[in-house]
């Protein structure tokens, strides 16, 4: 069940609007912040979380059931032929959507590939997954000072250079 299906719950400690007035409470003296206290919850339990439970229940119950399922072109009058001159307008191809999904279906199956080709190459056993956990936590795979950073990326400008 997703969060907007849920009941809606007032827990006046956990209201964002309430704990705002935590920090502003901490300069006043106690009977001050008291007072600010108790008004607040009055106005939070009367006005604000009955306005919210009122725009729980009309997205609940008018709003979403009226919202289209699919944010598909292909659901309206001529979507797909709209989404073909987008394509067309968008790229530079007379390719269909079709033959665009399976081009990109194929590189990524291609790099895929190649970056286990390169893991293997390093000795890595494990899956591309854990390899690039590994590359992304491992100290090793940092620079440990701003010059050696700065060297690296001097380093790796002056081949990409040519």
């Amino acid at each position: 069940m997703s969060g907007i299906e849920q009941e809606f719950r007032v827990d006046l400690d956990a209201s964002q609007f309430y704990r705002s007035l935590a920090s502003a409470a901490k300069t006043m003296k106690e009977p001050e912040a008291l007072a600010l206290f108790q008004s607040a919850q009055n106005v939070i339990r009367e006005r604000v979380h009955p306005a919210l439970r009122q725009l729980h229940g009309f997205l609940l119950n008018e709003y979403l059931p009226a919202c289209p399922t699919s944010a598909s072109l292909s659901r309206w009058p001529n979507g797909a032929k709209f989404y073909e001159l987008l394509l067309r307008h968008s790229t530079t191809t007379n390719r269909t959507a079709d033959e665009i999904h399976n081009a990109g279906l194929a590189e990524v199956a291609r790099i895929r590939k190649e970056l286990e080709a390169v893991t293997r190459k390093t000795g890595h056993s494990g899956t591309l997954d854990e390899f690039r956990e590994k590359v992304r936590t491992d100290p090793q795979f940092y620079y440990k000072t701003e010059d050696e950073l700065l060297s690296g990326y001097r380093a790796t400008a002056k081949r990409i250079e040519p």
